[in-house]
């Protein structure tokens, strides 16, 4: 993911000869921003299919439920940050 943001404002700062290589660094930053929302449905869904039994079961759900989102809001809002940051919002 580093590296494909860094190949994006490399590419940014290139000007127009840069464009495809800078559309590409896109598409591949939003594939890995894709597999990390991915990966954090199958967080999700190991945490809870080895939660143990008892008392902690409840626990164990709830924080992996939390880490889980974590990175699948990261995983949405990452870019929109950027942009915002980049832009002075």
């Amino acid at each position: 993911m580093l590296t494909t943001m860094l190949a994006a404002r490399r590419s940014g700062r290139a000007g127009t000869a840069a464009a495809p290589t800078h559309r590409r660094a896109l598409r591949l930053e939003g594939r890995a921003r894709l597999l990390m929302a991915l990966a954090a449905l199958a967080a999700l869904v190991v945490g809870v299919a080895s939660a143990p039994a008892g008392a902690e079961r409840g626990f164990v759900i709830a924080v992996t439920g939390v880490l889980a989102g974590a990175l699948a809001l990261y995983a949405l809002v990452a870019d929109d940050l950027r942009r915002a940051a980049r832009s002075g919002v």
